[in-house]
């Protein structure tokens, strides 16, 4: 599953920011952690390039300096209503 694993307490303020982004992210089983495949905006893009609100500069050396290893986001998008039905069901 494409995404960065952060701890669920540092995901949260994403959460509050961008709710929608809630609906792409996976909890570890027994972990406080979670895969979270979008972006700094909480938008699921078609690839995953990686980094985190969680230390300064992450957004650009994953997106910039480190592009050519990116993940297509493809399996997050699996479980998605069709076009038009709004939301997801992740």
């Amino acid at each position: 599953y494409p995404g960065v694993v952060r701890p669920s307490n540092k995901y949260f303020t994403k959460y509050v920011n961008y709710p929608d982004s809630q609906g792409y992210t996976w909890r570890l089983n027994k972990v406080n952690e979670i895969i979270d495949p979008t972006d700094s905006k909480g938008v699921l893009q078609d690839v995953c390039y990686g980094g985190s609100d969680d230390y300064v500069g992450s957004y650009f050396i994953h997106q910039v300096l480190w592009r050519f290893w990116s993940v297509s986001a493809l399996l997050a998008r699996i479980n998605e209503p069709p076009l038009g039905v709004g939301g997801c069901s992740v």
